[in-house]
């Protein structure tokens, strides 16, 4: 049966102008013939007809810039095609797509002794670099449970004991100078391909069976495609292991406060970002529960007082005087940040860091409203 999705003309004998998937033709030739004319590509001037097209259809249908070395074509020594080779920086394209304008960054790292010798056995030749990827997806999934269950009144050593380390996805890059030849350093080499491992594994990099230049073509030398000291700036080389990241400091990288109690701007912003997100009906006892717990926080005081701060708070953090007038949303995210929890006589109640974080929240509505001044 014929596939409709490949048809080159409609019934009327019209040339169809796009191939579902593949791009429009106009653009593809189009993109073919400035490969052909440009000098910015090493070799395209010599390409044939069909090589350009080749390559111009794979970069439409990916959204790859062949101008910016994000992707060519490769050949052998005898000069036939074998392929297409995805640069580092069209991998770097396709993970941040994927993220949607979030972030992800990377640590890489020389191996050496017995790290090294695990990976590549005796070979005394070999340069090996280990690449660790984190993402803001993984990463501050991984934070927020982690600083749930700090705020549940577990220790660090305990939520490390069970959430185990922070997240990442590593990639292997192995350069060999006594077998392999590069235009780049041999260091270089190792640590671009430790990198497109750790993002081919990290995402689902739409590129088929299209060699990248991790993947080393036997055989196959990039066309004088060079990328020597192009590195990127989301690369940082550790020299030594003890220079990973601590769950601190990325908490602070990724906008979380690292230790409790957390400022009242922080918890305003946290709040009120995890209400627009989250879509919930709101019950009687959700909003009691509210209610209580912030009222908890100043039970010295007599009761018509704990109703006028509680009334701040939640004017301060959700911008309502009410919560009858709160949102599921809303009351959902209170409750999320207070993590109330029963003690063994069944009573709810909330941690002594909580207290002090609705008392700090006490000061700086005070503070909005022009009834405290800052401390100098």
């Amino acid at each position: 049966m014929e596939n409709p999705n490949m048809k080159t003309s409609d019934k009327t004998g019209k040339e169809l102008t796009n191939i579902p998937g593949f791009g429009d033709r106009a653009v593809i030739r189009e993109l073919a013939d400035r490969l052909k004319m440009t000098s910015v590509i090493p070799g395209s001037a010599n390409y044939t007809q069909a090589e350009s097209v080749l390559l111009a259809q794979v970069a439409v249908a990916h959204g790859l810039d062949p101008f910016n070395g994000e992707v060519w074509l490769i050949k052998d020594k005898d000069g036939k095609v074998r392929g297409i080779m995805i640069g580092i920086k069209g991998l770097r394209k396709a993970a941040k797509n994927q993220l949607n304008g979030r972030q992800y960054w990377t640590r890489i790292r020389l191996l050496e002794g017995d790290d090294r010798k695990s990976i590549v056995g005796a070979n005394n030749t070999a340069i090996v670099y280990r690449c660790e990827l984190s993402d803001q997806d993984t990463s501050g999934a991984y934070l927020a449970l982690y600083a749930q269950a700090i705020a549940a009144g577990k220790t660090k050593d305990e939520v490390t004991a069970e959430m185990g380390p922070m997240p990442a996805t590593v990639g292997i890059g192995i350069y060999d100078p006594a077998s392999e030849y590069s235009k780049m350093t041999p260091h270089q080499a190792a640590m671009k391909r430790a990198e497109a491992d750790a993002i081919k594994r990290r995402f689902d990099v739409p590129f088929g069976m299209m060699f990248t230049e991790a993947d080393n073509p036997i055989d196959v030398i990039p066309m004088d495609q060079d990328e020597v000291g192009e590195g990127g700036p989301d690369i940082t080389v550790q020299d030594e292991p003890g220079d990973a990241p601590t769950i601190e400091g990325t908490m602070q990288e990724l906008g979380f406060e690292a230790s409790r109690p957390w400022s009242a701007e922080y918890i305003r912003e946290v709040v009120q970002a995890k209400a627009k997100t989250t879509i919930t009906n709101k019950t009687p006892n959700m909003q009691g529960t509210v209610i209580s717990m912030i009222e908890f926080a100043f039970m010295e005081l007599p009761p018509a007082d704990r109703e006028k701060i509680r009334h701040s708070i939640t004017e301060y953090l959700i911008k309502r005087s009410s919560m009858k007038d709160a949102t599921g949303g809303e009351v959902r995210a209170l409750l999320d940040w207070m993590a109330p929890v029963e003690d063994n006589g069944g009573a709810v109640t909330i941690s002594d860091i909580v207290v002090q974080e609705l008392q700090g929240i006490w000061k700086a509505a005070q503070v909005a409203a022009g009834q405290l001044e800052l401390p100098v």
